[in-house]
């Protein structure tokens, strides 16, 4: 944080961000197996039903028709 104090420069700076694009571009997301989520919602929705069961009875459902 001390690095980045003061004043710099417009080139100084474009030249970080680019850094921190590339950064966050290279990133890769892990896999992650077994998340999925009930399309239901707690609150009013028009495409997706009421969830009107708990979440973990709903998944576990859910787990038993994809495997």
């Amino acid at each position: 944080m001390i690095a980045l104090q003061g004043v710099r420069s417009c080139v100084v700076l474009s030249c970080l961000y680019e850094q921190l694009l590339d950064a966050i571009a290279k990133h890769r997301v892990a896999n992650r197996p077994d998340r999925f989520e009930p399309r239901l919602q707690k609150r009013r929705s028009r495409r997706y039903g009421f969830l009107q069961k708990p979440r973990a009875t709903l998944k576990r459902k859910m787990a038993k028709r994809v495997t």
